[in-house]
Parts: C-alpha cells; sequence; structure tokens
C-alpha cells in the first residue's frame, strides 16, 4: 500500500489523500489498475486532472498543502519520504491546537472543534464574546471562530446533501449521526442535519438504500479479496436487479473495473 494510504488511515479525515494519474491512460485502466493492487476502498480521491502544477518531471511526486491551501513540501515522494511525514504530523498537530496566532484563550475552542465538537467550541468562543472584560482584539478572533465554526458545519451539512442526492445514503447517514452528536445546541444545524437524516429514511428512498446496502458488501468484498470472473457475474446480477437506482449506476463502474483486471 503507498505511504499516502497508510497515512490517510493514520489521520483519518484530517489528512485528504488525492492520488493524480500523469500518463494519460483511461480512467477505467488506471482504476483496474488501483483494484489489482488493492488501493481502493479508502478515502482516497482518483483523478486525470491534476488541480496544480508541482516542480520537475520525475515519478511519482507529491505536493502538501496545508488546511489553507498552501504548500508546505513538494517534490520526489521517494526522497522526501521523511520529511514528508514529519510535515504531515506537524499540520495535523497545529490543525488540532489551532495556528500559533490564536489568542491561548481560545485554544480549547480550535481542540475541542478538532474532535468534531462543535456546539462545545462556539460554547467557548461565545463565553468570550459575551464576557464583559474581553479585549476587542480577543472578542474580534472568537467571532471570527464562530463564524468559521459555522462554515465547518454547513460545509458537512453540503457534504450530506450531495451523497443524499448521488445515492450515497448509507454515507450521509454515517456522516449526519457522527455531526450530530457535536451539534447539539445548535437550533438551525440541528434542525438541518435532522431533515437530513428524514429525507433518507423516507419510503422514496428504500429502495435506494437497500440496494445500496446490498452493493456495500460486494464492492467490500471486492476491495478486500479483488476481482475474479465470479465477482464480475454477481455485479452484473446485481446492475440487472437493482437497475434504475444510483447503486446500480455505481455496480457498472465496478463491473467494467473488475473486469478490466482479468484481462
Amino acid at each position: 500500500m503507498p505511504t499516502a494510504l497508510k497515512l490517510q488511515e493514520e489521520y483519518g479525515e484530517s489528512l485528504a489523500v488525492v492520488f493524480v494519474e500523469s500518463q494519460n491512460s483511461g480512467a477505467d485502466k488506471v482504476a483496474s489498475f488501483a483494484l489489482d493492487r488493492g488501493w481502493l476502498g479508502g478515502g482516497a480521491l482518483w483523478t486525470s486532472e491534476a488541480p496544480f502544477r508541482t516542480a520537475g518531471n520525475g515519478l511519482p511526486k507529491f505536493a502538501l498543502l496545508s488546511a489553507s491551501g498552501e504548500v508546505i513540501l513538494s517534490g520526489s515522494s521517494s526522497a522526501l519520504h521523511s520529511a514528508m511525514k514529519d510535515a504531515i504530523a506537524a499540520e495535523v498537530k497545529a490543525l488540532r491546537k489551532g495556528p500559533a496566532s490564536a489568542p491561548r484563550a481560545l485554544r480549547k475552542a480550535w481542540a475541542e472543534r478538532s474532535k468534531g465538537n462543535y456546539s462545545k467550541a462556539v460554547g467557548i468562543a461565545s463565553d468570550l464574546i459575551e464576557k464583559p472584560s474581553t479585549a476587542d482584539d480577543l472578542r474580534s478572533a472568537a467571532a471570527a471562530f464562530v463564524e468559521t465554526t459555522a462554515s465547518q458545519v454547513q460545509s458537512r451539512l453540503d457534504r450530506a446533501r450531495w451523497m443524499l442526492d448521488n445515492g450515497y445514503l448509507m454515507e450521509a447517514e454515517a456522516m449526519l449521526a457522527q455531526l450530530s452528536k457535536g451539534i447539539g445546541g445548535l437550533e438551525e444545524e440541528e434542525a438541518a442535519a435532522q431533515e437530513l437524516r428524514a429525507e433518507i429514511a423516507a419510503p422514496d428512498n428504500a429502495a435506494e438504500l437497500k440496494a445500496e446496502k446490498a452493493l456495500s458488501k460486494l464492492e467490500a468484498k471486492l476491495y478486500e479479496k479483488g476481482a475474479d470472473s465470479k465477482m464480475v457475474k454477481s455485479l452484473n446480477k446485481f446492475i440487472a436487479k437493482h437497475e434504475g437506482t444510483k447503486a446500480a449506476e455505481r455496480a457498472q463502474a465496478l463491473a467494467r473495473m473488475a473486469a478490466g483486471t482479468l484481462g
């Protein structure tokens, strides 16, 4: 398994990994290649469209971005292997503690937010805003923190909405269940999460949810054990049974991917 995938397993959502195919091999060929090597099934993204250019022509190469989108380190992933791991560890640590410029009084709020405890984080910052003795610069920093926290929660709600609209109901439900643990007391956000969860459970989504649950078992088996002719047949059978669902559309892509590994 590539180092990047191991690091993503270690850091979870604190690290987003994007693999960029750079030799014009085609999406199906790249997907089959990754499947054959057991690189799929995690949270990494795969694309042939580089988000930006990096220096040098050799492969493999990488770029590590900070939480604010600045390039921290880039170059050969082989030559800079240790430096890359150290830089990721330092960035994740800083993300959890807050930037060095953050007021000490907000450090606990940053720590709570990094754990997904959005309500607690907002509560700490709001107390500073409302406290009469709070200095103006600290009050401004606390207000900015509340605003960015609201944006983070909204971003997760938006992701859940996209998942729901595109047939990833189980993933949306899992995200909302986790999010709901940390937004108790944030009335608007709680209401939005509850509405989405109710929509997932609506009768109109029953067929999609049933198909997705069945596909998730096939998909897990495919990623764990790899492709064979039996798996291709199982996927094609699933496609016929659940025709018209978004899960069936995804199964078609998996079937092509699996067939591609068999030559």
